[in-house]
């Protein structure tokens, strides 16, 4: 594998900057009366980069000059730092150098190792510095490493604090929300154990969600603001679900998110929302005990619930009693057996549990009957009904005759051999819905129903999505809308008693709030079918000894439909006067390429419209994105390049079919 920059060397003098020892007196007093003077941290930083010597920070190959003399520019500063460490014109001012500087992500590691945040930090607390560092951190942390993360995430609550005792104050309530946003996403989403566990447990949840929400929830909000609040508060429902269950609005905040008419922002609304209950759950029960099925049978549904399980279709009002009945008059199982399974497939309920009986004349009592035929118990004539229908050899009777032996080995609780003749028999049928029914039943999602499948795959598609369009992008939105289709069909062919029709009602509601939220009404009156089949089907659950559990699928349905309150999340950009303090934005912002080209698109990103990193045209890494001024080249190609060997050796699996080899 080649080596980066390993090609033969070119004989370059090494003219990097003189070194300049003799300059490393603090800031000369003659130039201190102008920086206390000075009305905006423009002039203070330019100032300071040409008392103190510095390369031209606004293009790669003064960076690079950095790099090359980094050690003697950072003691120039810090001395300076040390010395004037009362005076808050030059200490914000350094730590505007040092936002610059970390526009190159390496610069920036090195600055990290040498201690700058302990420069930077205490800055917040002072007042004429708080917008110059809430604006070099949100820079900073936009594209840094877990390091510097967790070392600004322990000050999370103090910023959270900060937002709300200045509730007013619109710049810096938008740049601490993009700093928690950056940071803390790294340590309150995890599936077992926080990354730091020990900041984890320093946080001071409830009043950081609280902050955030409030912050999102302004009147005059960008959009900046409401896609970092936005995701913080998605990202942490799975691990701090009681912070945000204690803010009612920062949950009403994420609901009110699925009527956005950003598909990507409801995705991740809904992701949130669905998390917010994963912990808390019950799980799903799929299985019912036979014996409660019958005795609710027996002792017979309401009035309108037995209407509609057995007046599904004017083609299936055959009643299985009669049908018994008939049978016990002329013997036919084949007749049966069509009956039988023309009925299964419109209620959970279609096979009785009875027999043959009649009265004893001395007794009174009710005794079982044999009148002939090969079963006693009503259930066991599946089997012989079953065998009668293929011994007829009828190629278009196939279907019923293995529906009467799926439903048996369920009823006799067999779900295995249900299961692999269900699996067997969609080899020979694929279009027959109750083998599809019966496979909903495993405990095996894949094999089942796939809306709710579906609908976790869309989600993540989009949510990870680089760009809009790209293949991701249209898988996820597939994905979505196969979904909402499939429980489309399921609601309208299967009976409202099936076992899997709560789920598909809960995605139902859920996946089209998602993809149609925009434009659904304020009552949400097009979900009234779906409510109304949703409460039917909870009916026939408690009738049948069977609540319907809390999980994470209904939770997330109830606290959308209790929550729903339509806000238009994507306004107009805040409009505040610019003040002084914003002037470091445009200069934080300057840096450009002076001799290349963009090496590539970044994703879609909301970044804040006066400090984006992705505006600083430096080199990015081929493998972690990661921009730098000294990136080294493929040897091979030369058109590749890396932060350091191990980001290329991470990436040579991919870059090896493009890299010119041998040429």
């Amino acid at each position: 594998m080649p080596g980066p920059g390993s090609r033969k060397a070119k004989a370059k003098s090494k003219s990097g900057p003189k070194s300049t020892q003799a300059t490393l007196q603090p800031t000369p007093n003659e130039y201190i009366g102008c920086i206390d003077n000075a009305e905006g941290w423009h002039f203070v930083i330019d100032t300071l980069c040409n008392i103190y010597e510095l390369p031209d920070l606004a293009t790669r190959s003064g960076l690079k000059k950095v790099h090359a003399n980094f050690e003697a520019i950072y003691r120039r500063l810090d001395k300076a730092y040390e010395k004037h460490a009362s005076n808050e014109k030059i200490t914000g001012g350094i730590a505007g150098i040092y936002a610059k500087m970390s526009a190159d992500v390496l610069l920036r590691n090195k600055l990290f190792d040498k201690g700058f945040l302990k420069r930077l930090i205490p800055l917040l607390k002072v007042e004429a510095s708080q917008h110059l560092v809430l604006r070099a951190l949100s820079s900073i942390t936009h594209n840094c490493g877990d390091k510097v993360r967790m070392e600004i995430t322990r000050e999370s609550n103090y910023l959270a604090k900060y937002m709300q005792d200045f509730p007013d104050n619109i710049v810096g309530s938008e740049l601490t929300v993009a700093i928690l946003s950056h940071c803390l996403t790294s340590f309150v989403f995890f599936e077992h154990e926080s990354a730091a566990p020990d900041v984890y447990r320093s946080l001071q949840l409830p009043l950081i969600i609280q902050a955030v929400t409030s912050a999102g929830k302004r009147p005059s909000v960008s959009a900046y603001t409401v896609d970092h609040a936005n995701k913080l508060i998605c990202m942490a429902t799975l691990n701090c679900a009681a912070a945000c269950l204690s803010s009612p609005s920062s949950i009403n905040f994420v609901v009110s998110g699925l009527r956005s008419k950003d598909w990507a922002f409801r995705c991740m609304c809904l992701g949130g929302l669905i998390r917010l209950h994963r912990r808390e759950a019950q799980e799903d029960t799929r299985y019912r005990d036979p014996m409660k099925l019958m005795a609710a049978v027996q002792r017979s549904f309401p009035d309108h619930i037995t209407d509609i399980l057995f007046n599904l279709n004017a083609a299936r009002r055959r009643n299985f009693q009669n049908a018994m009945m008939q049978c016990a008059q002329d013997h036919d199982l084949y007749k049966l057996g069509l009956t039988i399974a023309d009925l299964i497939p419109c209620t959970e309920f279609s096979v009785a549990q009875g027999m043959f009986q009649s009265e004893n004349p001395t007794t009174g009592e009710m005794e079982t009957i044999d009148i002939g035929l090969p079963f006693v118990m009503w259930e066991d004539s599946l089997p012989h009904c079953a065998k009668a229908i293929r011994a007829r050899g009828n190629t278009a009777d196939a279907d019923n005759a293995d529906i009467l032996d799926i439903k048996f080995y369920i009823i006799r609780q067999r779900l295995h051999d249900a299961f692999d003749l269900a699996r067997k028999e969609i080899q020979r049928n694929p279009n027959c819905a109750y083998f599809y029914h019966a496979l909903s039943l495993s405990a095996d999602a894949e094999q089942g129903l796939r809306t709710s499948k579906k609908g976790d795959m869309g989600i993540n598609k989009l949510q990870d999505a680089s760009e809009l369009g790209d293949q991701a992008w249209q898988e996820g939105i597939a994905f979505l809308t196969s979904a909402l289709e499939d429980s489309r069909v399921y609601i309208q062919q299967a009976p409202p008693d099936t076992r899997y029709m709560k789920n598909v009602l809960y995605w139902n509601i859920l996946l089209r709030l998602t993809i149609q939220g925009p434009e659904m009404s304020t009552d949400l009156h097009e979900l009234n079918t779906a409510r109304r089949q949703l409460k039917l089907a909870d009916e026939i659950s408690a009738l049948v000894g069977m609540p319907s559990p809390a999980t994470y699928l209904r939770l997330t349905q109830e606290t959308v439909l209790r929550d729903d309150e339509p806000h238009h999340h994507h306004g107009p950009n805040c409009n505040h006067d610019q003040t002084t303090e914003d002037e470091i934005a445009a200069w934080v912002e300057g840096l450009q390429l002076d001799d290349t080209k963009p090496r590539r698109k970044p994703g879609p990103q909301r970044l804040h419209p006066k400090i984006n990193s992705n505006h600083v045209e430096l080199y990015r890494c081929s493998w972690c994105g990661n921009p730098s001024a000294i990136l080294r080249k493929c040897s091979n190609c030369a058109d590749a390049r890396y932060c350091d060997p191990s980001c290329q050796k991470a990436h040579w699996s991919e870059h090896k079919r493009r890299c010119k080899v041998g040429s």
